[in-house]
């Protein structure tokens, strides 16, 4: 994995996280195109919200087609909760470690 440089908001709300060779990062494929990891950024609170409802932490991964120059931006809310209660919904739970596990052992996740 490739060093990246970090960027902090003037009002610390914000942290982003660059990668400086793109090409040589993780990435997604998104309707038979690659999008390579281009920054993360780490928001809090939420920039977006569900049924009018912030989180306290929201992440977005940032991808760009160097192809096209496209982009595809894959964001996950997060909220605070009681360990030891069970996930609300476990099938997103495993689609999320499936995803992670891929991203870190392939560098590379396919998005359907």
């Amino acid at each position: 994995m490739q060093q990246m440089f970090v960027n902090l908001s003037s009002d610390s709300s914000v942290v982003e996280l660059v990668m400086p060779d793109p090409s040589a990062g993780p990435y997604v494929l998104y309707q038979g195109a690659r999008y390579n990891l281009t920054h993360i950024q780490v928001c809090t609170p939420s920039e977006h919200s569900f049924d009018n409802t912030k989180f306290p932490l929201e992440l977005q991964l940032y991808h760009r087609s160097k192809e096209t120059g496209e982009n595809v931006v894959v964001a996950f809310v997060v909220r605070m909760c009681d360990r030891k209660a069970p996930p609300a919904h476990p099938e997103r739970k495993e689609m999320l470690e499936r995803l992670l596990r891929e991203a870190l052992e392939q560098e590379r996740v396919d998005v359907e």
